[in-house]
């Protein structure tokens, strides 16, 4: 699938409609994204709450499999917050670890200004669509 075309689909609903992020480049094992955040995504202290980073990190990583032709949903995640992220614009990146016929590993590393502020591993467990006729 064209990376467009994963964008909005990602984007169209839900969480994505919610926080967009943007995807900026794509190879067979890797891409790359951002977002911007806004105060709506942050807690009481401005820091970026943690279930908007998390989203944006899972994001990252079901956009690459699916960009991969592999349809999937997140069975399992693990995750640091190394450092916190304030309003503005964060990038971020994943790449496979291991693919798989039914499920695929995925890192994805979330950044602001250079520094890593989140690292993830995402256990995706690929489905099968409906074919549409």
């Amino acid at each position: 699938m064209e990376l467009r075309e994963v964008e909005e689909l990602m984007m169209s609903v839900g969480y994505g409609a919610e926080f967009p992020a943007h995807f900026t480049n794509y190879e067979e094992d890797w891409l790359e994204g951002e977002f911007h955040l806004t105060e709506k995504g942050c807690n009481p202290l401005g820091i970026c709450h943690g279930a908007i980073s998390y989203g944006f990190a899972d994001t990252l990583a079901a956009a690459l499999s699916v960009a991969s032709e592999a349809p999937c949903v997140t069975a399992d995640s693990s995750l640091y917050y190394l450092r916190e992220i304030r309003p503005g614009k964060v990038d971020g990146k994943a790449y496979f670890v291991k693919r798989g016929r039914k499920f695929n590993v995925i890192e994805s590393e979330v950044y602001q200004g250079g520094k890593l502020c989140l690292k993830s591993t995402f256990t995706m467990a690929v489905i099968e669509t409906p074919k549409v006729e």
